[in-house]
C-alpha cells in the first residue's frame, strides 16, 4: 500500500469516526454531500497525522458509562431532576388559555442546574391519563437522541449521564417512535440545563 493510499485510508477513517460522533447534529444526508479534495489539503500535515497514527475522536470512557448502578457509585456527586410530562391548560395574555404540553406543567419546564462532571439522574415519568407517550432528549448528555426514547402514559424512566461539557443546553420532547414529536415542542415541552465550568467563571474584564 503506498503513501497517498494510506493517508487516504486515514482521512477515511476520521471521517466515520466524525459522523458516529456528531451523527445527532449533522444528518446523513448532509454528511454523505460533504466532500473533501484532497489536493486542496496541506500534505504535510497530513503525513504528520499519519505518522502519529491518525486522530482518535472517541468520547472519553469517563464519559461514556450511562448506567445509574455504575455512575451512583463513582464518586460523582448526583444532581436527581424528576419531570413529569403532562398537557395542562396554561393562560396567556388577554385573559385566554392554551392547551400545553409540558414538562411539569410549566412552560419552558423547570432549570436543571449541575457543575461539569456531575452525574445527572433524570426520571421522567408520564400520568396514567397523558393522551400521548413523550421523551426527554438533554442536550447537555454525550448521548444521542436514541438514548432517550419517549415512553408511553403510565409509565416512568430513568436516565443517567455524565455533565461533560460546561454551558447552556436545551432540553425537549423526544422519540422516534412519537408522531408529530415537533408539535410536542412547540407545544411547550422545552427547558434549560446550565452545566456550570468546574472550576468556577473567570472575572469579566469589563464590568
Amino acid at each position: 500500500m503506498n503513501k497517498r493510499i494510506s493517508m487516504l485510508f486515514t482521512i477515511a477513517a476520521v471521517a466515520v469516526l466524525g459522523a458516529t460522533l456528531f451523527g445527532s447534529t449533522y444528518t446523513q444526508t448532509q454528511i454523505r454531500g460533504q466532500s473533501l479534495d484532497v489536493s486542496k489539503m496541506d500534505v504535510n500535515a497530513i503525513e504528520q497525522i499519519h505518522q502519529m497514527g491518525g486522530l482518535q475522536l472517541v468520547m472519553p470512557e469517563a464519559f461514556a458509562d450511562t448506567d445509574c448502578g455504575a455512575l451512583s457509585d463513582s464518586g460523582r456527586k448526583v444532581v436527581e431532576f424528576n419531570v413529569t410530562g403532562q398537557s395542562v391548560t396554561l393562560p396567556i395574555m388577554g385573559g385566554k388559555t392554551y392547551n400545553a404540553m409540558t414538562f411539569s406543567g410549566q412552560v419552558p419546564g423547570p432549570t436543571l442546574r449541575v457543575t461539569q462532571g456531575d452525574v445527572v439522574k433524570m426520571t421522567l415519568t408520564l400520568p396514567a391519563d397523558e393522551v400521548t407517550g413523550h421523551g426527554n432528549d438533554m442536550h447537555a448528555s454525550q448521548m444521542g437522541a436514541g438514548n432517550f426514547e419517549s415512553i408511553n402514559p403510565g409509565e416512568s424512566k430513568t436516565y443517567c449521564y455524565i455533565a461533560q461539557s460546561a454551558g447552556i443546553f436545551k432540553y425537549h420532547c423526544s422519540g422516534v417512535k412519537l408522531i408529530g414529536m415537533d408539535q410536542h415542542v412547540l407545544s411547550g415541552m422545552y427547558g434549560i440545563a446550565i452545566v456550570d465550568p468546574l472550576n468556577g467563571y473567570n472575572k469579566l474584564m469589563v464590568e
